[in-house]
């Protein structure tokens, strides 16, 4: 009975901590995903155009509080792009992503990086971007892209 006890006790502490740090979290969250606050913290709708070869895109991207980023982009077959953002010591942000280019078949061709440099204010998104892809033999998967971009916050419940 003694074991039971201190067994259901722990489990019981467990659950506690557990629950503060979900309260915490989700308060950051809430706090990070406020408009006007310039953080890039929440998920956005961007517009991208390429000044390498005039093509447009649009993509959706998710910048998580512990500088995770992923993102989906319409100009990009079948993959998602996962990566780090960090804060540059001007308040801008720097982000970088990684992903599988597929064929048809869904064999990978390539991989593919993108390198953003970002402003974030009051819920809007604006910089430039760059894009290299390799095959996994080290040859040009396609040729080096680069242009702006602009974006905004999506909104919960919009």
């Amino acid at each position: 009975m003694h074991s039971l006890y201190r067994s259901s006790r722990t489990l019981g502490v467990a659950l506690a901590l557990m629950t503060i740090l979900a309260v915490a979290v989700v308060a950051e969250m809430r706090t990070a995903g406020a408009e006007g606050n310039g953080r890039v913290e929440g998920s956005y709708l961007i517009s991208g155009h390429s000044d390498t070869d005039n093509h447009t895109f649009q993509v959706v991207a998710a910048f998580d509080p512990g500088g995770a980023t992923s993102l989906v982009a319409t100009d990009l077959a079948n993959s998602t792009l996962l990566g780090q953002w960090m804060l540059t010591e001007s308040d801008g942000v720097i982000a970088t992503y990684y992903g599988y280019a597929f064929d048809a078949a869904r064999h990978v061709v390539g991989t593919v990086k993108i390198h953003s440099t970002l402003e974030v204010t009051s819920g809007s998104l604006t910089g430039t971007f760059q894009a290299t892809g390799i095959t996994p033999s080290g040859g040009q998967l396609f040729p080096p892209q680069h242009g702006p971009i602009k974006g905004s916050r999506i909104k919960a419940g919009s």
